[in-house]
Formats: structure tokens, sequence, C-alpha cells
């Protein structure tokens, strides 16, 4: 089972805000956000933030909507790294870290 609560997180980069949510979902955890600022389209990229994490799937993609959103599903905990590509810049995230136990 997953014991984690949610995570609000805002982060600021390049002239633009980013409002992410981290949630358990099944047994596994959801990113959904919203990208605030200048931008009418990207996507989003999760990778896991080290190569050597073994049976961890490959980077997840997700385009923004007309809003800014996105949502990536399945994500296992872990040590991520958020990468958005928008209006051709390419802005990498400090690692977020998914699954965090209850403190």
């Amino acid at each position: 089972a997953v014991a984690s609560d949610p995570r609000h997180l805002l982060l600021p980069a390049m002239g633009r805000d980013i409002d992410a949510r981290i949630a358990p979902a099944a047994d596994c955890f959801a990113l959904t956000g919203q990208i605030l600022g200048p931008d009418e389209s990207g996507v989003v990229e999760l990778s896991a933030a080290s190569d050597d994490r073994a049976g961890t799937p490959g980077a997840q993609v997700a385009t923004l909507d007309p809003l800014g959103e996105f949502r990536l599903d399945g994500i296992r905990r872990g040590a991520y790294v958020l990468t958005l590509r928008l209006s051709g810049d390419e802005i990498v995230l400090p690692p977020i870290n998914v699954g965090e136990p209850r403190g």
C-alpha cells in the first residue's frame, strides 16, 4: 500500500510558476500540475533522478492542455526530475521526491 500524504509544490522557473500536486493513486502516485506563465503549449517529462535505479520505467511525457495543465499517472516511489519544454525553453527542475514516508 502507498502510505503518503498529498503534497503541493509551487516552483518558480524562468518567469513561470509550476503548480504541482503529488497524490496517492491506487498503488502508485499521480503528479498533476499547471504551468502559470506565458506559454500556450509544451510538454513536461518526468524521469528518474538516477539512472542506476533498477526496475524504473522510462521517462513519462505529458502534453500541456490549453490551460497549461498536465497529468502523469502510475509513478512509483522515488526521486524524479521534472523537465519542461516550453516555447523553445528547456527547464530542468530540482529532483522531486515522490512518496516520501510520513514524518
